[in-house]
């Protein structure tokens, strides 16, 4: 099959499956070969590795306690702007990132990690005690209880992530096609490279011979039509 594979690459690539192969054949064989393992790999790495983030919409909590000394927590969501707990500590805000991954289109999407800052603390009062286990608790209660899916999630510490398996099939080929034009212009080019030395070699060699110099070195030699060799660099003369 590999070998059938490659008879027909060769069919498409040089018109003819019994072509003496060259140097530059070889090469543009190992190029179609090496097209779609560079592109799995690249496309694997930005799939996993490279992560842009993006957040969120922060949900708010009133944080405090209620006169009986118990711990108050409030959260502030699309139904409403709660009132302040009678004893307020202040707002903190829960931040969400989005993650994206994958270029030049977007393979994957997912949450990111919970992010808790101190919004607004109330002037003369202390930080809002998020390291006291009751209080802990208590906004524990009120997230899973008015909180969305996403904020309950990030709260329990779970990340949800899923596969955009078109955009990681379209990444795949994108690459594949863009690794194989560079390695097919690439080779082009050192083509064309070495058909210009060989052709300026070709003419520096026709004008020596016209001139009677000699074909390696350019060393004048019509003054000894009977030597076999260059006198400078030892080369057989024509």
């Amino acid at each position: 099959m590999i070998r059938r594979l490659h008879r027909h690459l060769r069919e498409i690539s040089y018109h003819s499956a019994r072509r003496r192969p060259t140097r530059w054949t070889r090469l543009a064989d190992r190029a179609f070969f090496a097209a779609p393992a560079l592109a799995l790999l690249t496309t694997a790495w930005l799939h996993f590795g490279s992560v842009n983030s993006a957040p969120r919409k922060p949900e708010i909590l009133r944080l405090g306690t209620a006169l009986d000394g118990t711990p108050d927590v409030r959260l502030i969501g699309d139904s409403g702007m709660p009132g302040w707990p009678p004893r307020a500590y202040g707002e903190i805000e829960l931040v969400t990132e989005g993650l994206r991954s994958g270029f030049p289109l977007v393979s994957r999407v997912g949450d990111g990690p919970l992010r808790i800052e101190f919004a607004r603390p109330l002037l003369g009062s202390p930080p809002a005690p998020l390291d006291d286990p009751a209080m802990r608790a208590a906004a524990g209660a009120v997230i899973e209880a008015q909180g969305s899916a996403e904020l309950r999630d990030r709260w329990a510490g779970r990340q949800r992530s899923r596969t955009l398996w078109l955009g990681l099939a379209g990444n795949f080929s994108l690459w594949w096609l863009a690794y194989l034009a560079t390695m097919l212009l690439a080779l082009q080019a050192m083509r064309l490279a070495a058909w210009a030395a060989g052709e300026l070699g070709r003419r520096r060699r026709i004008d020596r011979r016209r001139t009677g110099r000699c074909l390696a070195c350019g060393y004048d030699v019509r003054a000894i039509p009977w030597s076999e060799r260059c006198p400078e660099c030892g080369a057989l003369l024509e």
